[in-house]
């Protein structure tokens, strides 16, 4: 299995002609001739199953893998104390890229340093130490969409000190 960009062939029933006063914008959507590029990454399996792997935009290549934010989320919620699991990438100039979480914890739990050791304990169980997430910080709720998905440019602001 090979992770790769979702594209679609061109001419489905509502696909967009142009946009408005905007050629350049719509070219930039179809690179390719006869193809739209959707921005998500997936991968396919042997029976031809296509898998969603996330917005390529959120992936994140750490220590020379590429990791989706989704896949490191699901793990985290399965720990006891963690109600719900935000996940970033960020830039670190010694490292290159690293991964930081974003974690709410169930009734009961409090946040400490050995939480914080005994999560990353919990993700080498299940993951190499590359993609453990170097920083962890609490948070009372993770933001998420009427969809029910993470809304990372949240993340994104906490940690840039912004307005969400």
């Amino acid at each position: 299995m090979t992770l790769g960009k979702l594209a679609l062939a061109e001419g489905w029933p509502a696909m967009m002609k142009g946009i408005w006063q905007d050629g350049e914008r719509y070219r930039e959507y179809f690179p390719f001739p006869s193809w739209y590029v959707s921005g998500d990454t997936a991968y396919v399996d042997d029976d031809g199953y296509f898998y969603y792997q996330g917005r390529e935009d959120s992936l994140m290549k750490v220590a020379g893998v590429v990791v989706g934010p989704a896949e490191i989320e699901e793990v985290l919620q399965k720990h006891p104390a963690i109600d719900d699991a935000g996940v970033i990438g960020k830039t670190d100039p010694t490292e290159g890229n690293t991964i930081k979480a974003f974690v709410s914890l169930k009734p009961g739990f409090a946040a400490s340093e050995d939480l914080k050791s005994e999560i990353r304990a919990f993700m080498r169980e299940r993951f190499s130490s590359r993609i453990v997430p170097g920083e962890i910080e609490f948070r009372p709720q993770i933001p998420r969409g009427k969809d029910g998905r993470v809304i990372r440019r949240v993340l994104k602001a906490w940690e840039l000190g912004l307005p969400p």
